[in-house]
């Protein structure tokens, strides 16, 4: 879940840096599955501001959702329940089927919509497939034990390979597929992750804590350990208020809670809790930061 997914980072860095000194306190909206909760036939898309407040219910459409993508006006999701990918507008509204056929449990997704691709993980299947953003020409581009946890960052594809079992991998390739290689071993059992600033930040299910190292691997960091089975799950990065968002157990049946904290660990909080098991999370810029963006972009124009 993952980056601010479908945005590229340094559109992400120009909007923080026209907020500075801006007023507003919410410069974001988390968009998150919610499953199993209050009931285990439940699940929906939600989404939430950074501050907290202006939850919404964007989607009923039970406990399938596994990965999940924001890009443009459009939320995309896998979901396994059902085996295909769909798309709706940011409201919910426009549901349809992307990709229908050909998949066995979709997991992690992400979108590139600057070259108007699909990128999704068949944990069955053993592999990472890729398609148009409509579905067109969609195949395999590479395999891999699961495909979970998918994020683009600096012309790569990450993602994590462990979804059952006690142990796994983050590894990464070109976005054609080729050269895959192993990023980080050894370190428990990766579930989500999220890149910004040149770190892998990942949660663990297992180890149950939220890390994060450098690109090559090194420096691993614990920056919160969350306690004995309250098994992180999705994870983002809010790069303007510089955050990082996952969502955890309460140790309460299914119920979970979204967290924040700083990124270097520091302030830890629970952004909201009464929620379902939180497997996506996913930042977008508020429609005030886009706003900011358009007005400083015209005036950089203006002075070159």
């Amino acid at each position: 879940m993952q980056r601010a997914r479908g945005f590229r980072w340094a559109f992400a860095a120009s909007v923080a840096a026209v907020l500075v000194g801006s007023s507003f306190s919410s410069a974001g909206v988390i968009y998150f599955s919610d499953a199993y909760y209050p009931t285990t036939s439940d699940g929906f898309i939600r989404s939430v501001n950074t501050d907290g407040s202006g939850l919404q219910t964007i989607l009923s459409i039970g406990g399938g959702v596994r990965g999940m993508d924001v890009a443009g006006n459009r939320i995309f999701w896998s979901d396994v329940d059902n085996d295909v990918i769909q798309r709706s507008y940011l409201d919910g509204s426009g549901v349809e089927t992307v990709v229908g056929s050909g998949l066995s449990f979709p997991m992690g997704l992400a979108t590139d919509a600057a070259h108007n691709r699909l990128y999704w993980g068949d944990a069955l299947l053993g592999r990472i497939d890729s398609s148009d953003m409509d579905g067109g020409g969609a195949g395999p581009l590479l395999t891999t034990p699961f495909g979970n946890g998918l994020e683009l960052y600096g012309g790569k594809l990450y993602w994590t390979t462990a979804v059952m079992g006690d142990s796994g991998d983050i590894m990464r390739a070109n976005l054609d597929g080729s050269d895959p290689e192993v990023v980080l071993t050894g370190e428990g059992r990766p579930s989500d992750i999220a890149l910004f600033g040149g770190k892998v930040y990942w949660t663990d299910y297992v180890l149950d804590r939220v890390r994060r190292a450098n690109l090559d691997g090194t420096g691993v960091e614990d920056l919160y350990i969350v306690g004995a089975n309250w098994n992180p799950g999705g994870i983002t990065i809010d790069p303007v208020e510089q955050k990082v968002y996952w969502a955890q157990s309460t140790g309460v049946g299914y119920e979970s809670a979204l967290m924040r904290m700083n990124l270097d660990g520091s302030e830890q909080e629970t952004l909201l809790s009464g929620i379902g098991i939180g497997v996506s999370l996913c930042w977008v810029p508020e429609p005030t930061a886009l706003a900011l963006l358009a007005v400083g972009a015209l005036a950089l124009r203006r002075r070159s």
